[in-house]
């Protein structure tokens, strides 16, 4: 994606920001308002499915999206 406003390239990815925990207040990974995407999850060791996440015993309720990330000038 190029912004011409900006002169910027991104390179667009999905990923997910999570939300809340699903069932529980605790938050045991600190994951709560941070934004992860598909590989990040997969080194996280995290299952992603719709718009849940589940990492070890915990299940967080996401919301799925995308990331620009920026491209050397």
């Amino acid at each position: 994606m190029h912004l011409s406003e900006m002169n910027r390239s991104f390179t667009v990815k999905t990923a997910v920001r999570f939300l809340n925990v699903s069932g529980s207040d605790a938050d045991p990974h600190d994951l709560l308002g941070k934004v992860k995407d598909e590989l990040e999850l997969v080194e996280m060791g995290a299952e992603h499915y719709m718009t849940s996440v589940i990492l070890g015993d915990t299940a967080y309720d996401v919301q799925v999206g995308f990331i620009g990330v920026p491209l050397p000038a």
